[in-house]
């Protein structure tokens, strides 16, 4: 399966998300995720890179003050592909 996971943090440039990296390396070791990539970054046009890789998953992580701003993503991604959407970071893993 291939598997996208976003970084929505653009106060980060540069500096790699660990939890990120942690989900990305666990699920290739043990669930078969052999195509994970990782953005660190949303790109300019995010539908058409997206729809260039078709991943099976989507995974968006997002710190509590880029919540508003990556709350868009996932609605642009839902209205032009069918691919399974989940949404996390620090604050929302721990408080649901």
């Amino acid at each position: 399966m291939k598997l996208l996971l976003i970084v929505a943090n653009d106060t980060m440039q540069g500096c790699p998300s660990l939890g990120v990296a942690y989900i990305a390396s666990y699920l290739r070791k043990y669930m078969s995720f052999n195509g994970t990539q990782i953005w660190q970054h949303v790109p300019n046009k995010p539908i058409e890179q997206i729809r260039r890789i078709s991943p099976d998953i989507i995974g968006i992580s997002a710190s509590a003050v880029q919540f508003p701003a990556s709350n868009k993503l996932p609605y642009r991604i839902r209205n032009e592909l069918v691919t399974p959407i989940f949404l996390g970071g620090p604050q929302i893993s721990s408080l649901p």
